[in-house]
Protein backbone atom coordinates (compact mmCIF):
# COMPACT_ATOMS: atom_id res chain seq x y z
CA UNK A 1 0.00 0.00 0.00
CA UNK A 2 1.21 3.46 -0.74
CA UNK A 3 2.00 5.67 1.65
CA UNK A 4 0.65 8.87 2.11
CA UNK A 5 3.60 11.98 1.08
CA UNK A 6 1.67 14.57 2.43
CA UNK A 7 1.15 13.47 5.98
CA UNK A 8 3.26 15.80 7.59
CA UNK A 9 2.27 18.60 5.21
CA UNK A 10 -1.49 18.37 4.70
CA UNK A 11 -1.83 22.10 2.96
CA UNK A 12 0.28 21.72 0.62
CA UNK A 13 -1.82 19.37 -2.40
CA UNK A 14 -4.89 21.21 -0.87
CA UNK A 15 -5.89 22.41 -4.28
CA UNK A 16 -5.11 19.64 -6.28
CA UNK A 17 -2.40 18.14 -7.84
CA UNK A 18 -2.96 18.45 -11.82
CA UNK A 19 0.23 17.05 -13.33
CA UNK A 20 3.70 15.49 -12.33
CA UNK A 21 6.97 14.93 -13.42
CA UNK A 22 10.27 13.10 -11.58
CA UNK A 23 13.54 14.40 -11.54
CA UNK A 24 16.21 11.63 -10.53
CA UNK A 25 19.36 13.66 -10.44
CA UNK A 26 20.73 15.35 -7.96
CA UNK A 27 18.19 14.36 -5.81
CA UNK A 28 14.91 12.43 -6.34
CA UNK A 29 12.13 15.14 -6.35
CA UNK A 30 8.77 15.21 -7.28
CA UNK A 31 7.53 18.10 -9.11
CA UNK A 32 3.24 18.93 -8.84
CA UNK A 33 1.46 21.32 -10.91
CA UNK A 34 -1.37 22.02 -8.62
CA UNK A 35 -4.33 23.46 -9.34
CA UNK A 36 -4.18 27.00 -8.03
CA UNK A 37 -1.05 27.44 -10.57
CA UNK A 38 1.28 27.11 -7.60
CA UNK A 39 4.33 24.35 -8.03
CA UNK A 40 5.08 22.02 -5.54
CA UNK A 41 8.02 19.76 -4.84
CA UNK A 42 9.07 16.59 -2.35
CA UNK A 43 12.70 15.90 -2.05
CA UNK A 44 12.85 11.72 -1.43
CA UNK A 45 16.05 10.39 -0.61
CA UNK A 46 14.76 7.18 1.60
CA UNK A 47 18.11 6.19 2.10
CA UNK A 48 19.07 9.46 4.16
CA UNK A 49 15.12 9.86 5.62
CA UNK A 50 14.62 12.73 3.69
CA UNK A 51 11.25 13.62 2.65
CA UNK A 52 10.37 17.47 2.26
CA UNK A 53 8.22 19.62 0.60
CA UNK A 54 8.32 22.86 -0.74
CA UNK A 55 5.83 25.22 -2.56
CA UNK A 56 7.57 27.70 -5.46
CA UNK A 57 4.78 30.37 -5.58
CA UNK A 58 5.12 32.19 -8.85
CA UNK A 59 3.67 35.72 -9.81
CA UNK A 60 2.02 34.26 -12.45
CA UNK A 61 0.51 30.39 -12.53
CA UNK A 62 2.41 27.76 -13.76
CA UNK A 63 0.29 25.48 -16.25
CA UNK A 64 2.83 22.42 -16.85
CA UNK A 65 5.86 20.95 -16.04
CA UNK A 66 7.98 18.42 -17.23
CA UNK A 67 11.99 16.58 -16.69
CA UNK A 68 14.12 16.27 -19.19
CA UNK A 69 17.48 13.66 -18.57
CA UNK A 70 20.22 14.85 -18.89
CA UNK A 71 23.84 13.28 -18.07
CA UNK A 72 24.85 15.32 -14.56
CA UNK A 73 21.78 17.23 -13.75
CA UNK A 74 18.26 16.61 -15.03
CA UNK A 75 16.67 19.59 -16.40
CA UNK A 76 13.16 21.15 -14.79
CA UNK A 77 10.95 22.88 -17.70
CA UNK A 78 7.49 24.82 -16.73
CA UNK A 79 5.18 26.26 -18.95
CA UNK A 80 4.26 29.41 -17.24
CA UNK A 81 1.58 31.89 -18.25
CA UNK A 82 3.04 35.36 -17.88
CA UNK A 83 1.67 38.74 -17.74
CA UNK A 84 3.43 42.09 -19.96
CA UNK A 85 2.68 45.37 -20.92
CA UNK A 86 -1.00 46.68 -21.09
CA UNK A 87 -3.37 44.96 -18.53
CA UNK A 88 -4.66 41.94 -19.53
CA UNK A 89 -1.96 40.58 -21.80
CA UNK A 90 -0.08 37.65 -21.15
CA UNK A 91 1.72 35.33 -22.83
CA UNK A 92 2.84 31.31 -22.63
CA UNK A 93 6.54 31.25 -21.86
CA UNK A 94 8.78 27.73 -21.83
CA UNK A 95 11.28 28.09 -19.18
CA UNK A 96 13.82 26.00 -17.66
CA UNK A 97 14.83 26.11 -13.95
CA UNK A 98 18.39 27.17 -12.80
CA UNK A 99 20.67 24.29 -12.43
CA UNK A 100 20.81 23.32 -8.82
CA UNK A 101 24.87 24.02 -8.80
CA UNK A 102 25.05 27.85 -8.79
CA UNK A 103 28.84 27.87 -8.35
CA UNK A 104 30.60 30.26 -6.52
CA UNK A 105 30.74 33.54 -8.57
CA UNK A 106 27.58 36.10 -8.78
CA UNK A 107 27.50 34.94 -12.92
CA UNK A 108 25.76 32.00 -11.87
CA UNK A 109 23.68 33.04 -9.32
CA UNK A 110 20.25 32.65 -10.86
CA UNK A 111 17.71 33.55 -8.20
CA UNK A 112 14.97 35.18 -9.74
CA UNK A 113 11.92 34.34 -11.63
CA UNK A 114 11.35 34.13 -15.53
CA UNK A 115 15.29 35.65 -15.78
CA UNK A 116 16.87 36.96 -18.70
CA UNK A 117 20.48 37.09 -18.15
CA UNK A 118 23.99 39.13 -20.25
CA UNK A 119 26.99 38.00 -20.49
CA UNK A 120 29.11 40.71 -21.97
CA UNK A 121 31.75 38.09 -22.17
CA UNK A 122 33.58 38.99 -26.33
CA UNK A 123 36.72 36.86 -26.63
CA UNK A 124 39.90 35.93 -24.77
CA UNK A 125 43.38 35.38 -26.01
CA UNK A 126 43.20 38.86 -28.16
CA UNK A 127 46.05 40.82 -29.18
CA UNK A 128 46.30 44.54 -28.10
CA UNK A 129 49.23 46.67 -30.47
CA UNK A 130 49.95 50.00 -28.37
CA UNK A 131 51.47 51.26 -32.09
CA UNK A 132 47.48 51.32 -33.08
CA UNK A 133 45.84 50.94 -29.47
CA UNK A 134 43.81 48.18 -31.34
CA UNK A 135 42.39 44.84 -29.96
CA UNK A 136 42.31 42.42 -32.84
CA UNK A 137 40.42 39.32 -33.03
CA UNK A 138 38.78 36.62 -35.72
CA UNK A 139 36.19 38.46 -38.28
CA UNK A 140 33.46 39.56 -37.11
CA UNK A 141 33.96 39.12 -33.15
CA UNK A 142 32.91 43.02 -32.36
CA UNK A 143 29.98 42.68 -34.29
CA UNK A 144 27.72 45.05 -33.12
CA UNK A 145 30.07 47.63 -31.68
CA UNK A 146 30.03 51.33 -32.60
CA UNK A 147 32.39 54.13 -32.07
CA UNK A 148 31.91 54.89 -28.22
CA UNK A 149 30.85 51.98 -27.07
CA UNK A 150 32.66 50.66 -23.82
CA UNK A 151 34.90 47.88 -23.39
CA UNK A 152 36.39 46.19 -19.84
CA UNK A 153 40.13 44.73 -20.49
CA UNK A 154 41.43 42.28 -18.86
CA UNK A 155 44.80 41.59 -19.48
CA UNK A 156 46.50 38.36 -18.94
CA UNK A 157 50.32 39.37 -20.12
CA UNK A 158 51.66 42.71 -21.02
CA UNK A 159 51.94 45.73 -19.74
CA UNK A 160 48.08 47.40 -20.89
CA UNK A 161 46.54 48.13 -17.63
CA UNK A 162 43.34 46.02 -16.82
CA UNK A 163 40.28 48.51 -16.90
CA UNK A 164 37.77 49.96 -18.83
CA UNK A 165 38.43 51.57 -22.06
CA UNK A 166 36.07 53.28 -24.69
CA UNK A 167 35.98 52.68 -28.51
CA UNK A 168 37.42 54.95 -30.50
CA UNK A 169 37.24 52.92 -33.49
CA UNK A 170 35.88 49.64 -35.47
CA UNK A 171 36.95 47.98 -38.22
CA UNK A 172 34.47 47.36 -41.27
CA UNK A 173 35.28 43.59 -40.96
CA UNK A 174 34.15 43.68 -37.16
CA UNK A 175 37.49 42.10 -36.10
CA UNK A 176 39.62 45.02 -34.36
CA UNK A 177 38.11 47.66 -32.32
CA UNK A 178 40.46 50.52 -31.41
CA UNK A 179 40.73 51.92 -27.69
CA UNK A 180 40.76 55.78 -27.50
CA UNK A 181 42.78 55.90 -24.53
CA UNK A 182 44.64 52.90 -24.73
CA UNK A 183 48.54 53.73 -24.28
CA UNK A 184 50.64 53.72 -27.47
CA UNK A 185 53.88 53.12 -26.57
CA UNK A 186 55.33 49.50 -25.00
CA UNK A 187 54.67 45.66 -25.86
CA UNK A 188 51.90 43.95 -26.71
CA UNK A 189 49.21 42.55 -24.73
CA UNK A 190 47.33 39.52 -24.56
CA UNK A 191 43.60 40.05 -22.99
CA UNK A 192 40.18 39.00 -22.20
CA UNK A 193 37.34 41.67 -23.18
CA UNK A 194 33.85 41.92 -22.25
CA UNK A 195 30.91 44.44 -23.42
CA UNK A 196 30.54 47.26 -20.93
CA UNK A 197 26.97 48.91 -21.10
CA UNK A 198 24.28 50.33 -18.61
CA UNK A 199 21.06 49.98 -20.49
CA UNK A 200 20.30 46.48 -21.71
CA UNK A 201 16.99 45.04 -24.02
CA UNK A 202 16.93 42.43 -21.78
CA UNK A 203 13.48 40.84 -21.11
CA UNK A 204 11.26 41.79 -23.73
CA UNK A 205 8.46 39.36 -21.94
CA UNK A 206 8.31 40.99 -18.78
CA UNK A 207 7.81 44.65 -20.32
CA UNK A 208 5.83 46.38 -17.72
CA UNK A 209 7.14 43.96 -14.85
CA UNK A 210 9.06 45.07 -11.97
CA UNK A 211 12.54 43.06 -11.53
CA UNK A 212 15.46 42.70 -9.42
CA UNK A 213 18.59 42.75 -11.17
CA UNK A 214 22.25 41.57 -9.77
CA UNK A 215 25.02 42.85 -11.88
CA UNK A 216 28.76 42.39 -11.55
CA UNK A 217 27.86 40.60 -7.95
CA UNK A 218 26.42 44.30 -6.96
CA UNK A 219 21.78 44.56 -5.98
CA UNK A 220 19.28 46.63 -7.72
CA UNK A 221 15.97 46.03 -6.56
CA UNK A 222 12.79 47.32 -7.93
CA UNK A 223 13.74 48.37 -11.48
CA UNK A 224 10.49 48.97 -13.85
CA UNK A 225 11.10 47.21 -17.64
CA UNK A 226 10.57 49.02 -20.63
CA UNK A 227 8.88 48.92 -23.81
CA UNK A 228 11.30 46.15 -25.57
CA UNK A 229 12.61 44.66 -22.34
CA UNK A 230 14.50 47.39 -21.63
CA UNK A 231 16.65 47.90 -17.97
CA UNK A 232 18.90 50.16 -17.21
CA UNK A 233 20.88 50.76 -14.54
CA UNK A 234 23.16 53.53 -12.52
CA UNK A 235 26.53 52.43 -13.68
CA UNK A 236 27.79 50.19 -16.71
CA UNK A 237 28.18 46.44 -16.00
CA UNK A 238 29.58 43.85 -18.13
CA UNK A 239 27.47 40.96 -16.58
CA UNK A 240 23.69 41.11 -15.57
CA UNK A 241 21.20 38.53 -14.20
CA UNK A 242 16.78 40.12 -13.98
CA UNK A 243 13.91 38.61 -13.40
CA UNK A 244 10.75 38.92 -11.12
CA UNK A 245 11.67 38.84 -7.99
CA UNK A 246 10.49 36.10 -5.10
CA UNK A 247 10.95 35.55 -1.46
CA UNK A 248 12.44 32.23 -0.02
CA UNK A 249 10.75 31.37 3.40
CA UNK A 250 12.50 28.44 6.05
CA UNK A 251 9.87 27.95 8.94
CA UNK A 252 10.47 25.05 10.57
CA UNK A 253 8.26 22.87 12.69
CA UNK A 254 7.42 24.12 16.01
CA UNK A 255 9.54 22.14 19.07
CA UNK A 256 7.43 20.49 21.77
CA UNK A 257 9.89 18.50 24.63
CA UNK A 258 8.79 16.59 27.76
CA UNK A 259 9.47 18.93 30.63
CA UNK A 260 9.18 17.92 34.46
CA UNK A 261 5.51 19.31 34.53
CA UNK A 262 4.06 17.48 31.56
CA UNK A 263 4.27 18.10 27.73
CA UNK A 264 5.77 21.90 26.46
CA UNK A 265 2.80 21.72 24.13
CA UNK A 266 0.65 25.09 24.66
CA UNK A 267 2.75 26.53 26.88
CA UNK A 268 4.09 30.36 26.50
CA UNK A 269 7.35 30.38 25.66
CA UNK A 270 10.42 32.94 23.38
CA UNK A 271 12.89 31.20 21.19
CA UNK A 272 15.85 33.97 22.53
CA UNK A 273 18.39 32.68 20.27
CA UNK A 274 19.16 30.20 17.38
CA UNK A 275 22.09 28.09 15.84
CA UNK A 276 22.08 28.21 12.19
CA UNK A 277 24.52 26.47 9.92
CA UNK A 278 24.73 27.94 6.69
CA UNK A 279 26.30 26.66 2.90
CA UNK A 280 27.52 28.81 0.06
CA UNK A 281 24.76 31.88 1.44
CA UNK A 282 24.76 35.36 1.46
CA UNK A 283 22.40 38.62 2.94
CA UNK A 284 19.70 36.01 4.46
CA UNK A 285 17.22 37.04 7.23
CA UNK A 286 16.16 35.92 10.77
CA UNK A 287 13.12 37.04 13.45
CA UNK A 288 10.10 35.43 14.65
CA UNK A 289 7.94 37.03 12.79
CA UNK A 290 8.12 36.42 8.49
CA UNK A 291 6.94 40.19 8.43
CA UNK A 292 9.78 41.35 11.19
CA UNK A 293 13.17 40.02 10.33
CA UNK A 294 16.76 41.29 10.33
CA UNK A 295 19.64 40.31 7.36
CA UNK A 296 22.81 39.23 8.49
CA UNK A 297 26.10 40.01 6.37
CA UNK A 298 28.25 36.27 6.95
CA UNK A 299 31.72 36.77 6.75
CA UNK A 300 34.09 39.66 5.88
CA UNK A 301 33.01 39.69 2.11
CA UNK A 302 29.12 41.02 1.61
CA UNK A 303 29.10 39.60 -1.45
CA UNK A 304 30.95 36.34 -1.63
CA UNK A 305 29.13 33.00 -0.35
CA UNK A 306 29.56 32.03 3.14
CA UNK A 307 29.82 28.49 4.86
CA UNK A 308 29.71 27.66 8.55
CA UNK A 309 27.98 28.18 11.62
CA UNK A 310 26.66 31.33 13.64
CA UNK A 311 24.89 32.17 16.61
CA UNK A 312 22.11 34.81 16.48
CA UNK A 313 19.82 36.88 19.15
CA UNK A 314 16.39 36.44 18.62
CA UNK A 315 13.36 38.74 20.15
CA UNK A 316 12.69 38.87 23.41
CA UNK A 317 8.86 38.54 23.56
CA UNK A 318 7.21 35.50 25.29
CA UNK A 319 4.25 33.55 22.90
CA UNK A 320 1.97 30.79 22.51
CA UNK A 321 3.80 29.85 18.94
CA UNK A 322 7.81 30.09 19.47
CA UNK A 323 8.35 30.64 15.49
CA UNK A 324 11.34 31.03 13.73
CA UNK A 325 11.65 32.19 9.73
CA UNK A 326 14.67 32.40 7.33
CA UNK A 327 14.50 34.45 4.84
CA UNK A 328 15.70 35.38 1.43
CA UNK A 329 14.28 38.32 -0.28
CA UNK A 330 17.68 38.83 -2.17
CA UNK A 331 18.14 37.88 -5.71
CA UNK A 332 21.43 35.77 -3.73
CA UNK A 333 21.75 31.71 -2.86
CA UNK A 334 20.31 30.76 0.58
CA UNK A 335 20.92 27.17 1.91
CA UNK A 336 20.64 26.21 5.55
CA UNK A 337 22.07 23.25 6.47
CA UNK A 338 20.79 22.66 10.30
CA UNK A 339 18.50 25.03 13.14
CA UNK A 340 19.02 24.56 16.37
CA UNK A 341 16.66 27.24 18.31
CA UNK A 342 17.38 28.00 21.72
CA UNK A 343 14.21 28.32 23.88
CA UNK A 344 12.74 28.78 27.10
CA UNK A 345 9.51 27.47 28.31
CA UNK A 346 7.05 29.31 30.57
CA UNK A 347 6.68 26.97 33.88
CA UNK A 348 8.38 24.36 31.96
Amino acid sequence: QARDATILAEHIAKAGITQIAVQTQPLTTLWCVLGDGTLASMTYEPDHDVQAWGLHESADPILAVCVVPTSSEDQVWIASKRAYGAAGNYRVLIERLAPLDHGDKPQGWCFTDSTGVFDGFIGSGLNYTPSNQRITGPYGIFEGFQTGDHVVVEVTSGPLPSGEYQVAAVAGDKSWIQLADGPTTGENSKVTVYVSASSFYLVPHLWGRVVDVLANGVIYQGITVGAQGKIDLPARVTHVIAGLPYESVVRPMRIDVDAQQGTTFGKVRRAYEVALSFYKTQKPSIGTEQDNTRQLTLGDDAMALWTGAVVEALGDDFNRHGDLYIVQDNPLPLAVRSVAPRIEFEDA
